[in-house]
């Protein structure tokens, strides 16, 4: 795998970048229109097409996007996130270029059909790309960063339009609709040199090159646990989803299954509803004409206090830019809804006693201050936490329709809304605004009731929220205060029937197949020492039955005991040191995961189902290459912490191996172990 920007921060600050910049674009999209829908020459154009034909023209644009969200249904899981954003682009140009040389009025809106094409492809596999390629500690924060920059589109479309208007002539309009271009033409070049997501990766197979992604993006080496135990997490919540659902066609989106899938999709539509359904391209689309229609100000005086209103938009997105990891997505919809909500109230209620009286124009002029309100609270809430909200709240399998769902959602409603609003304006004046402040109200207890938190989880642990069919805002709110207080989850999470599997004894075998290295400098023994130690340890523990260690491919059975370990020989010119610390309680076993660590060999195997059943029978295969420097490190090997929430029982074991090399010859040199499977046979004892 090659990229353009290097490793690490420079990779991640070119992923950044790609994606802000198409944010921009999609910022831009949305508000130059805007802008010109008052230009004489527009007008003239276009034959100074009414109300209807005008918010038909105008929300052309969005029905485009709802085609765009669509089309990624069907091929943005085959392309993949890079190709669809290239895809997405070619379409923006196109789009850019016929509205640009628009004559005509069905012209102009094959344009914006085009360009609102790629902007749903755009729109629904960005958001997705971003959250797949940082870790979930900074998701919000640089996912709210790209609906930040729509905000800055916004503003700078306005005033791009503001400042060509002095021109005058097609150019003042036509120069700035074929600018998008330029936006498009930065995320083409740079979507070059940045990586496919290593999610999808994973999800097509490509699992050698997912771990190379990873490695590149954290600046870690390939075998280094952190990298190894991020690929694991991505491929059990894999192994999880295709249990619980097995099929990833267009109808197992909608199925109701055991991670819940149906429901989170539900979930991922409804918060875009919220996005549009609260009258935000009311402001966006219209402000203009509100300004000199509803308010009564002179249009070069609107021009100017429309642009200071868009303003509020990237200046209200600082704050969940910067924090939205510590605000939650729960009571940040909640705030920002009821604060829009009376935005609206305020404005509805200043313009019913607004007339051309010096009292009226009073009245109108303050409303004013209530868009600039309405503004700043939609940026700093309902404008981001949908876009970051979206892709957490999906399981893999369905992450890229699902995702392609929510966002036309936004794309429908936003089309209504465009569509309606010049209809509303001029028929129902100071009363549209109430329609919108009803909206925004309903949706505080709708949040509160059905809406999960899922700041700071990783996107494979959101699944466990759905997975134990309970009430998930109330399992959400368990995992979070979970975090708070240990600042992590516990490595396993078990449902409440955990006593049930507990109370049923349980015969488990852990079968290690072991392939030996062709490496000269490995000792035959060294890879299946380890196995050897971790088995004794969690026999001694009584965490398992009888281990069994198994050589491939003869498929012999030893049984080993500390005595035979005792015996065991080190390689040529090294002393091995072991000593074990066993915590817990004897004869409890051990239904959770089991991990060996060996300097990034991770070995993680389940013998739980999702609904806390023993499986009678499941195979988690790994074969990973670890490094070893034979210069006195210390080694970790160890079982993970298992909780039993109901019990108050834990089982803790780990072991520690101190490896001092005689042989100056082989101090520092990458040594590699033989590759590891493990398999879990669990059966249940029969009465």
């Amino acid at each position: 795998m090659r990229t353009w920007f290097g490793r690490g921060k420079k990779l991640q600050r070119a992923v950044t970048s790609c994606c802000l910049c198409a944010f921009v674009l999609y910022g831009y999209d949305q508000g130059v229109f805007g802008g010109i829908l008052e230009n004489e020459d527009w007008l003239r154009q276009f034959n100074d097409p009414g109300d209807t034909l005008t918010g038909f023209i105008t929300s052309s644009y969005n029905l485009g996007c709802l085609l765009g969200c669509f089309k990624n249904f069907f091929v943005g899981e085959k392309l993949g996130r890079r190709w669809t954003i290239w895809v997405a682009m070619g379409w923006i140009l196109v789009g850019a270029a016929l509205q640009a040389t628009a004559f005509t009025r069905g012209h102009l809106i094959v344009g914006r059909i085009v360009t609102g094409v790629g902007t749903g492809l755009k729109t629904s596999t960005v958001p997705m790309y971003q959250s797949e390629l940082c870790e979930g500690t900074k998701r919000g924060r640089l996912v709210s960063a790209e609906v930040m920059f729509v905000g800055i589109g916004i503003a700078f479309a306005y005033w791009w339009d503001f400042a060509f208007s002095f021109v005058g002539g097609p150019f003042a309009w036509r120069w700035p609709l074929a600018f998008q271009a330029v936006f498009a033409f930065w995320v083409i070049f740079v979507v070059f040199g940045v990586p496919e997501s290593p999610r999808w990766l994973l999800n097509h197979g490509k699992r050698q090159e997912a771990i190379e992604v990873l490695s590149a993006v954290y600046d870690k080496p390939i075998g280094h646990p952190d990298i190894l135990r991020e690929v694991e997490s991505i491929e059990a919540a894999l192994s999880m989803e295709a249990e619980a659902e097995g099929s990833t066609s267009w109808a197992s989106t909608f199925r109701k299954d055991k991670v819940s899938t149906r429901y989170r999709v539900f979930l991922a539509w409804f918060v875009q509803f919220m996005n549009q359904a609260g009258g935000i391209n009311l402001v966006v689309y219209y402000i203009l004409t509100v300004l000199t229609a509803n308010v009564g100000l002179e249009h070069r005086l609107a021009q100017i206090i429309a642009g200071c209103i868009q303003l509020m938009f990237p200046i209200g997105s600082l704050l969940p830019t910067l924090a939205l990891d510590r605000m939650g997505r729960r009571s940040t919809m909640m705030w920002g809804s009821a604060g829009l909500s009376f935005s609206m109230m305020m404005v509805a209620a200043l313009l019913s006693q607004a007339d051309d009286t010096s009292r009226g124009r009073a009245f109108a002029a303050a409303s004013v201050a209530f868009f600039f309100t309405y503004m700043l609270i939609f940026g700093a809430s309902m404008n981001c936490v949908p876009w970051v909200y979206v892709p957490e709240i999906l399981p893999l399998h369905a992450r890229t329709k699902g995702t392609a769902i929510g966002v036309s959602s936004n794309w429908l409603w936003n089309f209504t809304v465009v569509m309606i609003t010049p209809i509303l304006i001029n028929r129902l004046q100071w009363k549209a605004y109430l329609v919108f402040m009803a909206t925004n109200l309903i949706f505080v207890p709708i949040i509160f009731f059905l809406f999960p938190e899922t700041s700071n989880l990783a996107l494979e642990e959101v699944d466990y929220i759905f997975a134990r069919g309970e009430n998930t805002v109330q399992v959400a709110r368990e995992m979070q205060k979970e975090l708070a207080l240990h600042g992590r989850l516990a490595d396993d999470r078990y449902p409440e029937n955990a006593t049930k599997v507990e109370s049923k004894p349980l015969k488990t075998e852990l079968h290690f197949f072991y392939q030996q290295s062709t490496r000269e400098l490995i000792h035959p023994s060294l890879p299946i020492m380890f196995a050897q130690a971790v088995l004794l340890i969690a026999f001694a523990s009584n965490a398992f039955g009888t281990p069994y260690v198994v050589t491939n491919p003869k498929d012999l059975y030893s049984t080993w005991s500390s005595d035979d370990f005792s015996a065991t020989p080190a390689p040529n010119g090294h002393s091995i040191k072991w000593s074990f610390t066993v915590k817990g309680h004897n004869g409890v076993p051990d239904p959770g995961n089991f991990a060996a660590y060996c300097h990034g060999l991770q070995v993680i195997s389940d013998d739980l189902d999702l609904t806390g059943k023993p499986k009678f029978e499941r195979c988690n295969d790994t074969a990973y290459e670890a490094r070893q420097y034979f210069s006195g490190q210390l080694t970790t090997v160890e079982v993970r912490r298992t909780n039993y929430p109901d019990l108050g029982k834990e089982v803790q074991i780990s072991a520690t191996a101190n490896y001092s090399s005689t042989n100056d010859n082989i101090v520092g040199e990458h040594l590699k172990f033989g590759d590891f499977q493990t398999k879990f046979i669990s059966t249940p004892i029969q009465d």
